[in-house]
């Protein structure tokens, strides 16, 4: 599922089927649709995600949706084919995000009928605190669950779960000292530093695998000549270890069912980028990687849109990778072969 604008779309190879979206007045629709200005106005569909009952959470400039087919006692959103029974969807605001305008692309979690809320503020002054909210009703309430105080961390980058031991685990940022990883053994009641204080723990997600966790950083125009690259902690020995160097900061991370691990990089016009190009890595093994793909930069100016890579979420599921990209000359999506040659 994707947004285009205003509106949520669900893409397979080769076809669309709109899935409407919430109702934000058809001016705000118009320019949210537009190249350059809706990126740089913030408008239309920031995060889109499919609920366990067939309803779609969206979330839009300071609000939280969720949308339910409207009269089909049962049916859940993909049994839908008809254009009128998709235009009735009922979209509801469950959650306001006060003083912010959305969770990181991260920030989400769909965990069966928990739903996850990070907090990403661009909070430049530290001067508010940070917070976690969870739904244990798909979306249909929410409560904040845990909070970051003033002047301890910038923002959430993301929250995820261990397929392999089910903890959950939690990314801040941006500063050294802000720029953490975390985990919750106990459902997110009580959270405990893993690691931090360098840019190394500045993280966008996690790929998990049974061996290892892996990740790459997100050192952007901030953090000076810092070079970007790929790190790896082992889960026998808890050894942390730099095993490749990137061209940029990392704005994408995906592991799929057939082993591989894939990062995509991003421009944010940082003197630590080494191009004016957005980067594909993939490795097989979490140690040894290789450049498989790049895409030169977009003309529009960066306020209106960093170059941006990224892997939509539920791709372990998947024989064939969906990589997003924004402000690049290749265009809106590329798809990617998980089965790649060793």
């Amino acid at each position: 599922m994707a947004s285009r604008g205003a509106q949520l779309v669900r893409v397979t190879p080769g076809s669309e089927l709109s899935l409407g979206g919430p109702g934000l007045g058809a001016l705000n629709q118009r320019l949210a649709s537009l190249p350059w200005i809706g990126p740089a106005l913030r408008l239309g569909v920031h995060v889109a995600r499919e609920l366990p009952d067939g309803a779609l959470l969206a979330i839009t400039s300071g609000t939280c949706w969720r949308g339910e087919s409207a009269g089909i006692t049962g049916a859940r959103d993909h049994d839908v084919t008809s254009p009128a029974t998709r235009s009735q969807r009922r979209w509801t605001a469950t959650l306001p995000l006060p003083g912010f305008r959305r969770p990181a692309r991260g920030g989400v979690l769909v965990d069966g009928a928990q739903v996850w809320l990070a907090q990403y503020d661009l909070n430049p002054a530290r001067d508010r605190p940070i917070r976690l909210w969870r739904s244990d009703d798909a979306a249909r309430t929410f409560q904040e669950t845990y909070r970051f105080e003033a002047g301890d961390v910038r923002h959430i980058h993301f929250i995820q779960r261990d397929p392999f031991t089910a903890d959950l685990w939690l990314g801040t940022g941006d500063t050294d000292q802000e720029s953490r990883l975390h985990r919750s053994a106990d459902g997110g009641d009580t959270w405990h530093e893993v690691a931090g204080g360098s840019q190394r723990y500045r993280a966008t997600g996690l790929a998990f695998r049974e061996e290892a966790i892996i990740w790459g950083t997100d050192a952007g125009s901030d953090a000076g000549p810092y070079r970007n690259r790929v790190l790896r902690l082992d889960r026998t020995s808890g050894q942390i270890e730099e095993v490749c160097w990137l061209q940029g900061p990392v704005h994408g991370l995906c592991a799929t069912a057939s082993g591989d691990l894939l990062v995509v990089t991003g421009l944010e016009g940082g003197v630590n980028e080494i191009d004016r190009r957005v980067h594909v890595w993939r490795s097989r093994d979490s140690r040894r990687w290789q450049e498989i793909a790049s895409f030169a930069g977009g003309l529009q100016p960066r306020r209106a849109q960093y170059g941006v890579g990224y892997f939509p979420v539920g791709q372990q599921l998947s024989d064939t990778i969906w990589l997003g990209l924004r402000g690049v000359l290749a265009g809106d999506v590329v798809t990617l072969e998980a089965t790649l040659p060793t």
